[in-house]
């Protein structure tokens, strides 16, 4: 093949960048929601690791797994599975996700606790004090 030949196999740097260039124009709320939710995963795994004063080389080797694929979970563009999810879940010993339903189900036990911790300090808040109290529908509002 001669040099100023285009190859079948691949598009020349010039189509290339209009194919990049129409990407980038595109609003595609899928790919927004794909971008969301692994940066906020990745961080959440980074600040899991802060606080147990962790490396990725010791999450690796916590889930048999070699630190360039940790390496590339917390770069933000990882499509982590649910297995991958649960099963850093069961390390850290809590969810790194929540549904809507499930965090507003903390949320509010949360602000119950910390009412009724403030109001009777002598007596420690359990959940099943709860039923004794029917909260205010609490609504959260995005910034910006």
């Amino acid at each position: 093949m001669l040099l100023n030949e285009k190859s079948p196999k691949y598009p020349s740097a010039e189509e290339q960048l209009r194919e990049l260039q129409a990407f980038m124009n595109e609003e595609d709320p899928e790919l927004d929601y794909l971008i969301q939710f692994s940066i906020g995963i990745a961080d959440e795994i980074e600040g899991e690791l802060k606080r147990r004063g962790w490396t990725q080389k010791q999450l690796a080797k916590a889930l048999g797994k070699k630190e360039p694929e940790i390496s590339r979970w917390l770069n933000g563009m990882h499509n982590f599975t649910l297995k991958s999810l649960a099963k850093l879940s069961a390390l850290f010993g809590r969810p790194l996700i929540y549904t809507p339903t499930k965090a507003e189900e903390e949320f509010t036990r949360y602000v119950y606790m910390k009412i009724t911790q403030e109001q009777a300090p002598e007596k420690p808040a359990t959940f099943e004090h709860q039923k004794e109290y029917q909260p205010a529908r609490l609504t959260l509002k995005q910034a910006g």
